[in-house]
């Protein structure tokens, strides 16, 4: 799940000789950690960058989206945690190509847009989506969240159930249980100073174990960069660090794993069979990627799917692939 990352993520932030079982966590853990930033052009001579909208949503949020392709149906895209709308720049162009979807990728409220950590929570950032849809006169639409997104969207699919044609979860956090101790350990590891002592070659490798081959994409590098440039301005680097721990707190404690069965919404599951985050091996070292992905059949309408050759950030390693089964799974449901 998410947690795994953001877990292995905080261990990854100890130093080798503070404790040799979580420094390995950090090794195993990690997630995506890139500011919120605009740009616009070519990256490589793969990934293009969209030009970046805004959206008000009341008096003291505003929200940051990509829009992509004008089709009938409407898919929108809630990132992991610490990620952001950039990470759905591989898949979005498969499917925009189909010519039957209108796509958008937002950015929740975070590091850039705030200091006040009340704001942030799974079924906070629910609420957002819906005030989202409002504002974008969405009525209806298939809601695709990754890692931490996925807990935001069957949050949202549980308080909206009318506003979700379907459901589509990569990778999703919510279907691992971490019991009373396993929150103690997050308690004692998972720190603000945790975070602030990595060094460069332990973001480095927080990246790479996303991806299939433990090996960061040449076209994926634009998220490396975004980490080290966001760490030289150490006031908003605080406030991103404290907005990573918020998350972290909301997925424990606004858990979804007994509310599943109540998920009505015709749902895709997805986990890449190389995924090295979820389940968190430091914690659950006798669960494996399959044994997760069964927990997913506690929704009483969902088809799962299990692809190899795609670690954590199954929609970067798949695009193609998972675009195929997205379009497929919308056709026929």
């Amino acid at each position: 799940m998410i947690f795994q990352t953001a877990i292995k993520l905080n261990s990854d932030s100890l130093s080798a000789d503070y404790c040799p079982n979580v420094f390995s966590a950090i090794v195993l853990l990690i997630m995506f950690i890139y500011p919120s930033m605009t740009l616009k052009g070519q990256v490589n001579n793969s990934i293009d960058f969209p030009i970046e909208k805004k959206v008000v949503l009341n008096e003291s949020l505003m929200m940051s989206y990509y829009d992509m392709g004008h089709g009938e149906e409407t898919i929108i895209f809630i990132h992991g945690l610490g990620s952001n709308k950039k990470a759905w720049l591989k898949l979005m162009p498969y499917l925009s190509d189909t010519g039957a979807f209108t796509l958008y990728a937002i950015d929740l409220p975070k590091y850039l847009d705030t200091d006040d950590v009340t704001l942030i929570g799974m079924k906070h950032y629910a609420e957002c989506i819906r005030l989202f849809m409002e504002k974008m006169k969405i009525r209806q639409s298939i809601i695709c969240g990754h890692s931490m997104g996925g807990q935001i969207a069957m949050h949202f699919g549980l308080e909206h159930p009318q506003r979700v044609d379907k459901m589509i979860l990569l990778a999703p956090a919510g279907l691992e249980v971490f019991d009373k101790d396993n929150k103690k350990w997050f308690d004692t590891y998972v720190t603000k100073a945790f975070y602030l002592n990595q060094t460069d070659d332990q973001i480095r490798r927080n990246f790479d174990i996303n991806f299939y081959g433990n090996a960061l994409p040449e076209n994926a590098e634009f998220m490396y960069t975004d980490r080290i440039n966001l760490m030289q301005d150490s006031i908003v680097y605080g406030r991103y660090v404290d907005y990573i721990l918020a998350c972290i707190g909301s997925m424990l404690k606004e858990e979804v794993y007994n509310s599943l069965m109540n998920i009505e919404i015709p749902s895709l599951v997805v986990f890449g069979k190389n995924d090295m985050l979820i389940p968190n091996r430091l914690l659950h070292p006798t669960l494996n990627v399959e044994a997760i992905l069964n927990e997913a059949k506690r929704i009483p309408n969902v088809d799962t799917l299990l692809f190899d050759q795609a670690g954590h950030f199954v929609q970067w390693d798949q695009a193609k692939m998972l675009s195929e089964n997205i379009s497929k799974f919308i056709q026929e449901n």
